[in-house]
Order: structure tokens, then sequence, then C-alpha cells
């Protein structure tokens, strides 16, 4: 009677668990135990790393993509199609990112696609003033690579995943949204349309549509997210370990012949990165394939240029375009400081 009851015990201690493993399996949150055709379509947060390559993968036969635009969220400012548009007739561009990419992550995604034997014509990079303080992959299952880039084992790759869901800040707001549609919760679920392009994997934000319908609402209802700001010079971040990672790119662009754009983008708080930072930048991917936008100028003094503080919208991107490929001064960028 002793073991019955300790068996019985240990199954309704585990219950829980395994009912949460059995919806898990049902549902595949994170579209990593099964094949799917498409991406843009899920209410849940996905892994960037992983979206991206299974995109590329199931693309990359019918179109030669031989353009990549890397780097952090703040991608979302940009768009394939209209940065194609500053390239070759033939070129074709596709959206492969991670938020909160470290040098790292760009290092690996451009050994993988040097390994599927792609064509890195033309390559540009979106980061910010803070993005070389942490040089390697992040942590957790929504920054891991997918298996046939990092190697590892089914069951270690799932095991992240398994652990992300049944966790109570994630696995409470997912099953309130499974009961009720209407529930979101940022950064777990959402209710939104589609998120990204189903071929170049461009980032569709939602609050587009919003402040096409709240016009100036949109900032007068949301202060919270536009805090006062000043302008600060910040200290270098680009250390031993980051120059390492730096070096390593220059390699991959150097045997892929690649024009390399890299643009550190406008801070919402008006933080400068350091000189010695962008010279460092420029010694290694070259003195005119770096642009800083940092600091006060024209896009960071203009809240309206912002969903908010963390990104900048698409009017701004395509700006940047524009200067970049049109060889204007970016002098008339720069604004007095106020």
């Amino acid at each position: 009677m002793g073991m019955k009851k300790f068996l019985i015990k240990l199954f309704l201690i585990l219950l829980p668990f395994l009912i949460a493993l059995t919806i898990y399996v049902i549902d595949d949150p994170f579209m990593v135990i099964r094949s799917h055709t498409r991406y843009d379509d899920s209410h849940v947060a996905l892994n960037e790393n992983m979206v991206g390559w299974e995109m590329y993968k199931s693309e990359k036969d019918s179109i030669h993509f031989n353009s990549f635009l890397m780097g952090n969220s703040c991608t979302q400012a940009f768009k394939c199609r209209k940065w194609e548009k500053y390239l070759g007739k033939d070129d074709r561009a596709f959206r492969w990112i991670d938020n909160n990419e470290t040098l790292e992550g760009l290092c690996i995604k451009l050994k993988a696609l040097e390994k599927e034997h792609a064509e890195l014509k033309n390559v540009l990079i979106i980061l910010d003033w803070d993005s070389f303080n942490k040089v390697e992959l992040r942590n957790g299952a929504i920054h891991s690579m997918p298996r046939d880039i990092s190697g590892i084992s089914e069951f270690t790759y799932q095991s992240k995943y398994i652990q992300l869901f049944i966790y109570p800040s994630f696995f409470i707001p997912y099953m309130r949204h499974k009961f009720n549609k209407n529930y979101t919760h940022v950064g777990v679920v959402n209710n939104y349309d589609r998120t990204r392009d189903s071929i170049t994997n461009d980032a569709i934000n939602p609050y587009d549509k919003i402040i096409e319908k709240e016009g100036e609402k949109y900032w007068t209802k949301r202060q919270t997210e536009f805090p006062s700001r000043h302008y600060r010079m910040m200290d270098p971040t680009i250390y031993p370990d980051a120059i390492t990672k730096l070096d390593t790119l220059r390699s991959i662009f150097k045997r892929n012949n690649t024009n390399l754009t890299f643009v550190i983008g406008p801070d919402y708080y008006l933080k400068q990165i350091n000189p010695k930072d962008v010279a460092i930048l420029k010694r290694y991917l070259g003195n005119d394939n770096v642009y800083d936008f940092t600091g006060y100028n024209n896009y960071s003094a203009e809240k309206h240029n912002y969903y908010e503080k963390g990104h900048y919208r698409p009017i701004v991107g395509d700006d940047i375009l524009k200067r970049i490929y049109s060889k204007k001064s970016l002098d008339l960028n720069k604004k007095a400081l106020p």
C-alpha cells in the first residue's frame, strides 16, 4: 500500500506537468516541433533566429536571395523591398535578425549562409550604440539557434522551449489567451494580424495601423512611452572580445566581396556612441561602410519618429537609406544641441 500511495502522489505531482506537456505538443506554440510553411500567423512571440532560417531555406531555391538585412529588432524600420530599390536590378533581399542581436549571432548567421552557398552580395546591418557590450549569444530558447546550425540534440533543443512554456509567466497568459482570444499579454501573446512578410520576413508592426487611425492621439495617449531625455556621450563599449568578432565579420565580408552597410540607429534617449567605438568599427568594417545616427539629430529629436522609446519607425529607415545611397552629406542630419 505504501508504494501505491507513493505512485498516486507522484502522479498527482506530475499531472500538471503532463497536462502542460500535452498542450505544448498539440499546440506547438513556438512552431519548433513540426514543420510549418508559414510563420506569419502566430500569436506567440517566436524565435527570430529560427524563423528567419526556416523561411530562408524554404524560399532560397525559388528566389535567389543575395542581399541580407540583419541586426536587431530595429530592423523593423527597414523594408527589404525599399532597400532593393537602391541595389542591382536582380538583387533580392531577405531579413534575418534576432531581437537584441549580438556580434556572435551575426557571425553564426553569416557562416550558416556561407555553408548554404548563399551569395552575400549586399549586407545591411542595423544595430544600436550599446549592441557591442554583450558579444555572445543571448541565453534562453527565444534566442537559440536552429538545431542544424547549432548541432545540439533534439532533446536539449526542445527542453529549452518546454521550460519556457511551463514557466508561470508564460503559461498562465498563454492559457488565458487560449480560452479568451481577446486577451493580450505583451511579450507573450497578442491579437495582432500578420507581423511579418511571408517572403522577405520584413516586420509588419501593428502600431502602424493604430497610428494611421489615431494620428496625433497616438503620442498624446502614450506619454509614459516617451519619457524626458537629454543628450549624453557614452563611454566606449567595444573591448577585445568584441574586436575578435569584428575581425571575424571582416574576414567573412572580404572573402565574399560583400557590399556592407553598417548602421548605428538613432537612440530615443539621445545617447551618442563614443567616437572611439565608431573608429574601431570603421577600422574593421570599412571607413565608408559605417554610418552613425546616434546622438541628437533630426531623427532622435522628434518623438513622432518612434513607436515607443525603443523602436523608430519606417519613415526613419526610409530616409536613412535615401541618405546613405544618395551619398548626401550625413552632416546635414546633425542638429545643434538644445
